[in-house]
């Protein structure tokens, strides 16, 4: 349909790009990429790696404009598209722009992805799945395991087992391919992750376990697990960008499925049980997400289409569905 405009974040700059960039250019579209402008040089990067693979002059542009310059451009009539991946405040402003031009978008937006370990689940599978799908990225990821949802019955050997693998996310050098866990991507995010902790602490939640940080200058924050959210709602619909787990305490398997669709959110989830029947019929049926993973971590795969539903966007990103988004679905009738 012509030109498709990609608004990029920073946690993934390369890969973002090209999982928005690819089905787009592959269906017959050109691209345009306003990515954030502390990682321009990523979105440069792939602009020469096009250039040197030999693709047409002008099939990916990197805009290096201002955010105040968007809604200018999505206005433009030569402008046919426009995907935004970022927070669930920047995507209503992308909508608004989109539908007042009448133009497509698809919105790539933040989650509270809950996992859920039920009672009959493999305890240390579960809790090493969910510590490394918090930590990734140092817990800067749209799709991390940012509440878990422990049923009664295995919580305390859940937690202990928890508690030791976090252990192990110590903040150190990130040029050190040893560490495990580097810093936030700027200050002002780190601000944010602390002023989080600090009002879930207020509203009654408790540190159970906070890790440590051998490098002291950055913007590190050490891995930090919380819990007694019985009165604080505020992890459900806020998202925590950094390492910060928030541990629930379901009382049984039904109690952990409300626990988990009570957000405004609906991007990623995960299930451990060994009931697979159950777990399959809770993943299509029952789970409010639109990726569930069961027994493992969600996680962007060239393989299945990625997105949400709610407040955490629409659309699809990857495979035929995230081609076709921007694509004329024509009809031909030759008499």
């Amino acid at each position: 349909i012509g030109v498709i405009l990609g608004i990029m974040p920073w946690n993934f700059p390369l890969w973002q790009v090209i999982r928005f960039a690819l089905p787009t250019l592959m269906i017959g579209n050109t691209v345009m990429v306003k990515h954030a402008p502390n990682t321009w040089g990523s979105s440069m990067k792939l602009a020469n790696a096009f250039d040197q693979a030999g693709f047409p002059s002008g099939i990916y542009t990197h805009l290096p404009i201002a955010v105040e310059s968007v809604a200018e451009l999505i206005a433009d009539p030569r402008l046919q598209g426009v995907s935004l991946t970022g927070s669930t405040r920047a995507g209503r402003e992308v909508a608004a722009l989109a539908g007042k031009s009448l133009k497509r978008c698809v919105l790539e937006l933040g989650g509270s992805d809950p996992y859920i370990v039920l009672d009959d689940a493999d305890v240390e599978l579960a809790a090493e799945k969910c510590v490394t799908a918090r930590m990734l990225n140092g817990g800067q990821s749209c799709i991390a395991a940012k509440r878990w949802i422990v049923c009664d019955g295995v919580y305390e050997e859940f937690l202990q087992t928890a508690k030791e693998l976090m252990s192990a996310y110590v903040c150190a050098d990130p040029h050190d391919d040893k560490t495990r866990l580097g810093p936030l991507a700027r200050k002002d995010l780190l601000e944010n992750v602390k002023a989080q902790v600090e009002n879930a602490i207020s509203r009654g939640a408790q540190v159970i376990a906070a890790g440590q940080c051998v490098q002291t200058k950055g913007f590190f924050y050490p891995a930090t697990l919380l819990t007694g959210f019985e009165k604080s709602p505020l992890p459900l619909d806020e998202e925590i960008f950094g390492p910060v787990a928030c541990l629930y305490r379901a009382r049984d398997n039904q109690h952990a499925l409300e626990l988990a669709n009570q957000t405004s959110y609906g991007l990623g989830a995960a299930i451990f049980s060994k009931n697979e029947e159950q777990a399959l019929d809770w993943a299509r049926n029952r789970m409010e997400a639109g990726m569930v993973a069961i027994n493992g971590m969600v996680r962007s795969d060239p393989r299945w289409p990625f997105g949400g539903i709610k407040d955490s966007g629409f659309g699809r990103e990857l495979t035929w569905l995230g081609a076709k988004e921007f694509s004329n679905q024509k009809v031909v009738i030759l008499d």
